[in-house]
């Protein structure tokens, strides 16, 4: 069976950073706001990839352009394009997921209801799911990254992708917190 890895979280939780990480593991997917995999103006339905039969990765943040996704819908909608579908839940602090989203001009609520939302609708859609911390990427770095990817039976990577930052610091040194910070490359 195919497999088709969504990304389902609230605006500034590390989407684009894990599909990335995906991408660079042999997933097909796109990194990016614009999906591949969309139809335009229907947040819930799967384009299928013409002719490819590898495993995707397709990210929703929530809400996406002011609709919440349906979790049972868009796995359902995988499944029956003829992929396996698994959620991945990006979880990243909540202080810095909310800097993320003011910053960039969105104002989705206060991040704990978003997040609510979104693992309720994943929860009760009874497809296979798993966390995905920021955090423990970021500063676990490559070893964190493998340890993920062969979970999923993806393949381990040599390097982390380019563009790989603590996105964190810059949120709490805003506040005069200084970061925690690691050695893990």
């Amino acid at each position: 069976m195919k497999r088709a890895f969504l990304i389902l979280a609230p605006e500034g939780s590390g989407n684009r950073m894990w599909v990335r990480l995906l991408m660079a593991a042999g997933c097909r997917g796109r990194g990016e706001y614009a999906q591949e995999f969309d139809w335009p103006g229907r947040v819930n339905l799967f384009k299928p990839p013409e002719g490819y039969a590898g495993p995707i990765v397709w990210f929703r943040s929530v809400p996406h352009r002011n609709e919440w996704a349906d979790a049972s819908a868009m796995a359902g909608n995988v499944r029956a394009a003829g992929w396996e579908p698994c959620f991945l839940l990006p979880i990243r602090d909540a202080y810095c997921t909310k800097r993320s989203q003011t910053a960039r001009g969105w104002d989705h609520g206060d991040v704990e209801t978003q997040l609510r939302k979104c693992w309720e609708s994943v929860f009760f859609s009874g497809y296979c799911w798993r966390w995905c911390v920021y955090e423990s990427l970021i500063h676990g770095g490559l070893p964190s990254a493998n340890a993920v990817l062969r979970s999923l039976d993806l393949k381990p990577l040599q390097a982390l992708p380019f563009g790989f930052h603590d996105g964190n610091v810059k949120h709490f040194a805003r506040q005069g917190v200084e970061p925690c910070t690691s050695s893990a490359k």
